[in-house]
């Protein structure tokens, strides 16, 4: 299958490839919702007077997060679930650092001979662990915030979501640092908790996939926004009398309105990483 995907355009892989996976998060999301909460999304997207109670906008978000990890936030199943997730969000993110397939099996081919399975899996579950933390974190925020009766608890969410993650991050870096100078001690610095010259001296083969792991610590929030962004390009769209005909044709949003919304956010991000490649140079 990898050696297929090298053959795909590098724009396909490193774009195309997290476009569609954040459409697939979200493909059957709707069937975590109530009627309610289905026809709430869609009359918010249709930009129509609601006739059913008004809902914090990240509500159903957390319904679609129980119906993919599980009700019990801290079920073992629930932990396994969120490790599946989280090895595909890995997989999927170091094609985007990367840059496409071919570069990323090339990168790994140029890791250090001293790579060995054991430090392969101690980073894994690293990783699994804090985004375990990382997406249970996100979970309680939003149970939280949308029993609060105040104005703006999505922006509320989104904040209080940012900074959460952001001491999260930083105690993985500390705890990565620490597992990666054990095998790489050329790069050990006196100041084992300030990873700084490392950054700046690592070659790009070890340091692409650091930033991968690093990066899915904020996939939760990744996916709040994109999905925040999906919802208002549709109620924008939605405002214009013949925009919202063109996208009751294109798409389900009275009988589907997450997975809409997913195809929304994955174009998003589709054009955001392309735009980004294109700035890059």
């Amino acid at each position: 299958m990898i050696e297929t995907l090298q053959f795909l355009p590098a724009w396909i892989t490193r774009a195309g490839i997290p476009a569609l996976s954040v459409m697939a998060f979200f493909w059957k999301g709707d069937e975590a919702l109530s009627d309610d909460f289905k026809k709430w999304l869609s009359q918010k997207i249709m930009g129509v007077k609601l006739t059913v109670p008004n809902i914090a906008g990240i509500e159903p978000l957390g319904r679609v997060f129980d119906f993919i990890y599980g009700r019990r936030y801290f079920a073992f199943t629930t932990f396994l679930r969120v490790a599946a997730v989280s090895l595909v969000a890995l997989f999927v993110t170091s094609l985007v650092v990367a840059g496409g397939v071919a570069q990323g099996i090339a990168a790994f081919r140029a890791m250090p001979m001293d790579v060995d399975g054991p430090m392969v899996i101690k980073l894994l579950g690293t990783n699994i662990v804090f985004d375990y933390v990382s997406i249970t974190k996100s979970r309680l925020l939003i149970n939280g915030i949308t029993r609060l009766k105040v104005r703006g608890r999505d922006a509320l969410f989104v904040v209080s979501d940012l900074i959460v993650t952001y001491f999260i991050l930083w105690l993985y870096v500390v705890f990565f640092y620490g597992v990666f100078v054990g095998y790489f001690p050329t790069y050990y610095v006196e100041y084992k908790y300030i990873p700084l010259q490392l950054a700046t001296t690592a070659p790009y083969s070890i340091l692409f996939p650091i930033v991968a792991f690093t990066l899915t610590t904020f996939m939760t929030l990744l996916l709040t926004v994109l999905y925040s962004l999906a919802l208002m390009s549709l109620r924008v769209f939605g405002a214009l009398a013949k925009a919202t005909r063109l996208i009751q044709w294109m798409l389900p949003v009275q009988e589907l309105p997450v997975r809409s919304i997913g195809i929304v956010a994955g174009a998003l991000l589709f054009c955001f990483l392309e735009v980004l490649y294109a700035l890059a140079g």
